[in-house]
């Protein structure tokens, strides 16, 4: 049906079949199903939010149980509670000396600390409330703690009493028993008043301020605090206790009958209190519902005026489309020439879509002499390979020609019997034969060995300081034919010792050293100098490459044969064998050579 119709309509009958139509059938189901999902959404950040409070109030109690431990094992502490009877001299300086000692320590070193009392099962009493805001009846809290002392029995070693009053001011008290180093039972009682002001500073800043978070005791249901001071000591309602400790964590709806309220809680085991977030249903969601209704009404203005706006846009897209058609159909004839338009300044997709056009018109020129000149580029690349060839020819034929001299050389140091001169030419005459065969040919660690010690010769005669340490104890002397490796493997990493680690510093070679190591399921060659080393940078660069580069790929190293030695290793045994770079400074570098421990 829309074959025949223009682009216009087409564009027209497009935007009203499969946008308006579907937006208009997904909005009616969106709208109902995301009341629902925003609310869960928001229930769930607050959920956040009660659950690090919870946290917050943990440490804080944990941090207060820890500070009143210490001290309870104190001479002066230990000396009032183990007394039967004391001389009001010795009860004042017993007094003094704990109000200087825990009582200094708590009052001084906690802003939340209101006053401390310690009550001891022989009648002794020390108090101090000096920080309180207001004068207080000291034979009321003396009575108050007495009570305390009388259930002590039933206490955890630190419990949280709850909400009790000093003065007019609402404390939370905690205690802590106290037990005697003689009886080794529990003949005193701690208590310690604190202020509600840190507990609702951790309430106030873990949550904003359209949020209220309130703790109850999840044992006897007294509000430990609210943000309405008024509610700070009562008891919530039993079922609404119940309520709270049936689970861990919860969700309540309208738990009171006068507002749609959502209550969130959490129980925490460490305090046995409960801290639930309330908010009301409207506040959580409300200017949420209104946000989405307003988009709604915005996005249907928009797709009505889309659709009139894209009839005269589709004009303006056939017209340039319908000349992009004629430049197209002059390219097919072979006219690569390219009109002045000016379409090509447009900054939107037409105008990209013109000079893409250009572009190309451009490339196809090009591509044309690419092709033109192609054979005659291949024929050259057919000399260069022939020339290469003759060039690896010659290169083959040098070294027979030296070999063979070094041969008669040799002769001729017999004949006057100067063995430095007959062993040196010996051992150049191994490097040239060995160095004649084929480079990614596999050879037992024996054949490698004498390659090596024939280099290392040489270089001992050049340098007299020079030590040169082969150990391989780690394998029997028989076990060197079992130990595969790609020759010349070792001598190039001599050999860039040599120039890296001491001749491009001026150091004089004082030490080469290989040794053997076996593991699991591969053999380790530590190749050792005493050279100044590369830089960290350098070193951790070589590791990089040779962990993850490509076995056909290859790098500027600063290091003589390196890249080409760890390329054959990996061609020849696999991707998990190489080289690495152990360590490497100014006190000398260390290179590991990974080998398989068995050849398929």
């Amino acid at each position: 049906m829309l074959k025949n119709l223009t682009i216009n309509k087409k564009l027209i009958a497009i935007s009203l079949l499969f946008v308006c139509l579907p937006v208009l059938l997904l909005g009616t189901y969106w709208y109902n199903a995301s009341t629902e999902t925003i609310e869960e959404s928001t229930i769930a950040s607050n959920q956040r939010i009660v659950t690090q409070t919870t946290e917050y109030l943990n440490l804080y109690i944990a941090g207060l149980e820890t500070s009143t431990y210490p001290s309870l094992s104190g001479a002066s502490i230990q000396s009032l509670i183990n007394s039967r009877s004391l001389s009001p001299y010795a009860y004042l300086k017993l007094s003094e000396s704990i109000e200087k000692g825990i009582f200094a320590q708590m009052l001084y070193g906690r802003d939340d600390v209101v006053g401390m009392s310690l009550v001891a099962k022989n009648g002794f009493v020390v108090s101090d409330y000096t920080r309180a805001p207001e004068l207080l009846n000291m034979d009321q809290i003396t009575h108050q703690n007495q009570l305390l002392l009388e259930k002590m029995e039933r206490m955890d070693d630190f419990h949280i009493e709850g909400i009790r009053y000093v003065g007019s001011e609402p404390v939370l008290t905690v205690t802590r028993k106290i037990p005697s180093n003689q009886s080794y039972l529990f003949e005193g009682l701690l208590i310690v008043d604190l202020h509600l002001s840190q507990i609702a500073g951790i309430c106030k800043n873990v949550s904003h301020h359209e949020l209220e978070i309130w703790i109850t005791d999840a044992h006897s249901g007294q509000v430990i605090y609210h943000p309405e001071q008024t509610r700070i000591g009562t008891s919530l309602p039993p079922t609404l206790v119940q309520e709270l400790t049936s689970s861990k964590t919860g969700l309540l709806h309208e738990y009171e009958t006068d507002l749609q309220n959502i209550l969130l809680y959490e129980h925490s085991s460490k305090t046995d209190w409960v801290v639930a977030l309330e908010q009301p249903k409207d506040a959580v969601i409300g200017e949420l519902l209104d946000l989405r209704a307003t988009a709604i009404y915005f996005f249907a203005c928009i797709m009505i005026v889309t659709v009139f706006i894209l009839g005269g846009f589709s004009l303006q897209i056939s017209r340039a489309l319908s000349l992009l058609e004629r430049l197209m159909k002059r390219v097919q004839t072979g006219d690569f020439s390219l009109p002045i338009t000016t379409m090509t300044e447009r900054r939107d997709e037409i105008g990209k879509l013109f000079r893409s056009h250009a572009h190309m018109v451009g490339e196809l020129k090009r591509l044309v002499k690419e092709v033109q000149s192609a054979k005659l580029k291949e024929r050259e690349h057919a000399l260069a390979q022939k020339e290469s060839a003759l060039q690896a020819m010659q290169s083959q034929i040098n070294p027979h020609f030296l070999y063979n001299t070094l041969e008669v050389i040799n002769s001729h140091a017999i004949i006057e019997n100067n063995e430095v001169i007959s062993k040196m030419t010996t051992s150049l005459a191994d490097l040239f034969r060995y160095n004649l065969k084929n480079a990614h040919q596999i050879v037992t660690l024996r054949e490698e060995i004498g390659h090596l010690r024939a280099y290392l010769d040489i270089q001992a005669a050049r340098y007299r300081k020079l030590r040169i340490d082969i150990d391989l104890n780690a394998l029997d002397e028989s076990m060197l034919h079992h130990v595969y490796l790609i020759r010349l493997t070792l001598q190039p990493l001599a050999e860039n010792a040599f120039i890296h680690g001491y001749q491009n510093h001026r150091l004089p070679p004082v030490y080469i050293g290989l040794t053997l190591s076996t593991e699991e399921d591969r053999y380790v060659l530590h190749m050792k100098d005493k050279g100044y080393g590369m830089s960290e940078e350098k070193r951790m660069q070589l590791n990089v490459y040779f962990q993850q580069a490509p076995a056909s790929q290859a790098i500027t190293s600063n290091g003589i044969g390196l890249a080409s030695v760890h390329e054959r290793i990996r061609l020849s045994f696999g991707d998990a064998y190489g080289l690495f770079i152990a360590s490497s400074n100014h006190e000398g570098t260390h290179i590991e050579v990974r080998l398989p421990r068995r050849m398929s």
